[in-house]
């Protein structure tokens, strides 16, 4: 088996990625009391497949500065209430570079005598690998109690994400690892 000779195996590996993005807010105030804004963010990321490599993030958000309405501004003893709500939608591109291309894969083999390089399919191709999401619903409380020197704050989220990036093993049977 090739007495005496001992196979290397070069390797060399670089790796880069570009992420652009744009991105577009709107704020509105009525009267100080009533807000609301409204983002809006679109990526592009070279880590996804052909298919999927633009992502597009909304959110929006809204507050009611409740203390500044007349049927509040008696109570002495509250000196700031507001409410606030928010949605919105966030992505993750954080993956490595070139996971959605297939690739080869090389061993060396001995057939009869010689030692000889062989290239099979390493992993698969997935034009279609895209952003993971999260969607995130937000509702707050903020209070302030005589000249704000009591303040409050409460929050109560909801976050969910899809289509992690994980690189999850497949069985061998289908031919990849």
């Amino acid at each position: 088996l090739s007495a005496g000779r001992t196979g290397f195996k070069a390797e060399d590996q670089k790796t880069t990625n570009i992420l652009i993005s744009y991105f577009s807010r709107l704020n509105y105030s009525f009267q100080g009391k009533y807000l609301l804004s409204a983002s809006l963010r679109r990526d592009g990321s070279s880590r996804f497949g052909p298919n999927k490599k633009w992502g597009l993030f909304p959110s929006v958000s809204g507050g009611w500065v409740v203390s500044d309405e007349v049927f509040l501004k008696e109570v002495a003893a509250v000196s700031n209430l507001k409410i606030r709500a928010s949605y919105g939608l966030t992505g993750n591109d954080r993956f490595a570079d070139y996971k959605w291309i297939g690739t080869m894969s090389q061993e060396r083999i001995v057939f009869g005598n010689t030692l000889s390089t062989t290239y099979y399919p390493g992993s698969i191709t997935n034009p279609d690998l895209e952003w993971e999401r999260t969607r995130q619903l937000n509702l707050g409380l903020d209070l302030g109690l005589f000249g704000n020197r009591i303040q409050f704050e409460a929050d109560y989220y909801i976050s969910k994400s899809d289509g992690l990036l994980l690189d999850v093993p497949v069985p061998s049977v289908s031919g990849f690892t």
